[in-house]
């Protein structure tokens, strides 16, 4: 073979070789790895909303028909035997009260802690008594009672004794504290939890945990576990990680309540402004402070340089609102490391009125403000704007509100809630317009995605 063909040759087969090769790429290696496609965010209206009162009524209501769909009476659905644990009486001694007898129990079908007491003392306000049964009951409620249970109750040492007023004092009953205590033990207190299609309840009156969901249209609620709280009456409920946070009336003491045992840790704590329950701990603000209670570890305290006027948790997190630089009419809001509570970022906001209604969202930081303008013929005209900002405080758009701002506003999936007079009242995330409005007979209210 001569060499001209024997070129020919091995030029042709590498020739071949070649064009097998970038048939093969056509055919295989670009269909290996197609370009992704990411479809677009859609924005979506939560599917059912509920209102409900400190009474514990909860409405639901179906969003798309704005038609009611349940209502419940959460002091009628307590378990009857979760807050019933074995009679732990352990009353004084008939020394120990000038003018009464300890006497125990047993309730029978339709008794009241109201009509039992005043079969022994017929002639006084049950009311006046209460503080003293509260201590005799230590770990029992006074209401609801069921059936086979113990209590101790008062009776007159002698049954002809006419008590005056200043005597019942000396017991040290306080009629109008009584009134005012027992009223404000049968409140509930809520926390909402949108991400995880929750609503927490809690009552001092009868001590128990309550998980409130939505299912097909319909309120189901259930009890997470009795809470060992020593607070009689409690402002606010916290409910996070497994974990549950109860605040005092007073704001100066709070209770962590772990799901997974019975333990109790009690915090005494400077008179709180703010407060929040994230998987990290729970945070509260107080003067020109920002306090981490952790879940295991001792407290952490940083300096804000001025009062925070709000604080959320927004993917994973804190942001707070803090009113210094007030008197220039302006704020800061900070980005802060939940853990380490080290400042990340500082934004500054040209209004001294301004709040945080990205409360119940998880993704998206929402801050509104009342921006001044003064007019042409000096007047100060007062514009409410919403920045819509992203998580680092970098990128922000800022619109006029179609709303005033109140404390009952909160947002999911990239939409405002927005209380306003009996209504509520829908805006898409970064318009003006509203979208869709319904009527809710309570001003405190959450969303089921």
């Amino acid at each position: 073979m001569n060499r001209t063909k024997q070129a020919w040759m091995v030029g042709g087969a590498a020739i071949c070789l070649a064009l097998g090769a970038l048939a093969w790429f056509w055919l295989f290696a670009k269909q290996e790895a197609p370009a992704p496609k990411v479809p677009a965010y859609v924005q979506k209206q939560a599917s059912y909303v509920a209102s409900y009162s400190k009474e514990g009524e909860v409405v639901l209501y179906n969003v798309k028909t704005k038609k009611q769909t349940d209502v419940l009476h959460l002091s009628q659905t307590l378990p009857k035997t979760s807050t019933s644990s074995p009679c732990e009486c352990n009353p004084k001694t008939p020394q120990s009260f000038k003018h009464f007898v300890p006497v125990v129990v047993t309730v029978k079908k339709g008794d009241t802690i109201w009509n039992l007491q005043k079969q022994w003392t017929p002639d006084i306000n049950p009311v006046l008594l209460f503080p003293l049964l509260r201590e005799l009951n230590p770990n029992q409620p006074l209401h609801p009672i069921y059936p086979q249970e113990k209590r101790v109750l008062l009776k007159k040492k002698d049954p002809s004794a006419v008590l005056s007023f200043s005597e019942l004092n000396d017991e040290e009953v306080s009629s109008k504290a009584t009134a005012s205590a027992q009223e404000k033990g049968r409140f509930f207190v809520f926390d909402k939890d949108p991400k995880h299609g929750a609503l927490y309840a809690y009552s001092p009156a009868n001590r128990v945990l309550l998980r409130i969901e939505e299912q097909k249209g319909k309120l189901h609620v259930r009890p997470i576990r009795t809470l060992r709280s020593s607070f009689a009456n409690v402002s606010e409920l916290h409910v996070s990680h497994s974990y549950a946070w109860l605040i005092d009336e007073t704001r100066t003491k709070v209770e962590m309540h772990p799901f997974s045992t019975t333990e109790v840790k009690l915090f005494q704590t400077p008179k709180m402004d703010r407060a929040i329950a994230t998987p990290w701990g729970f945070y509260y603000t107080f003067d020109h402070y920002l306090t981490r209670l952790p879940l295991k570890g001792s407290p952490q305290t940083i300096e804000m340089g001025d009062r925070t006027s709000d604080l959320v948790e927004v993917n994973a997190f804190l942001y707070a609102l803090n009113t210094f630089g007030k008197n220039k009419n302006t704020s800061l809001l900070y980005q802060i490391h939940p853990s380490r509570l080290t400042i990340q970022t500082l934004y500054p906001i040209n209004s001294a009125d301004s709040v945080i209604l990205s409360h119940g969202n998880q993704q998206d930081l929402y801050v509104g403000k009342i921006e001044k303008v003064k007019q042409l013929n000096g007047v100060i005209k007062e514009e409410p704007k919403v920045l819509f900002m992203d998580v680092h405080l970098k990128k922000n758009k800022e619109v006029k509100s179609g709303f005033l701002f109140s404390p009952s506003i909160m947002s999911w999936d990239r939409y405002l809630y927005v209380y306003d007079n009996g209504t509520l009242r829908l805006y898409r995330a970064g318009e003006s317009k509203q979208e869709t409005a319904l009527r809710i007979p309570y001003e405190s209210f959450t969303v089921f995605p």
